[in-house]
């Protein structure tokens, strides 16, 4: 069963990277502050997996940076991708698509109708 998950997982996270275009927003802060965050969850329908399971799923090592400009930076299952934040519109402008995103807290969240990452920021 978990591998069945771990590829669902896979496959939605690449997906959600790649073309988050409907956009789930929350309440909280427009602008993401710079600094480096860290994959903390990863939610789909009822599964729920958290940042010392990620691991299991070969996302322990994924994360986001933001700069001072709004540049920003993801890592995903090994692979780097670019974007500017556009606080405006609450969403990182890339070459693949908008990705909406909130800010809660030292959380920045993004989110589409089948999955949400939640990174934390780091010290």
């Amino acid at each position: 069963m978990k591998k069945n998950i771990s590829a669902k997982m896979t496959a939605l996270i690449c997906v959600a990277v790649l073309s988050l275009s409907t956009l789930l927003t929350g309440c909280g802060s427009s602008r993401i502050p710079a600094g480096y965050y860290e994959l903390s969850c990863v939610e789909e329908g009822d599964t729920t997996v958290k940042s010392k399971h990620l691991d299991d799923y070969g996302l322990d090592n994924s994360c986001l940076v933001v700069d001072g400009t709004g540049e920003a930076v993801f890592v995903m299952m090994l692979s780097t991708y670019e974007g500017t934040v556009n606080k405006g519109k609450k969403v990182i402008e890339t070459d693949f698509g908008d990705i909406g995103y909130s800010v809660d807290g030292d959380d920045v969240i993004l989110a589409d109708e089948n999955i949400t990452l939640t990174f934390t920021r780091s010290e």
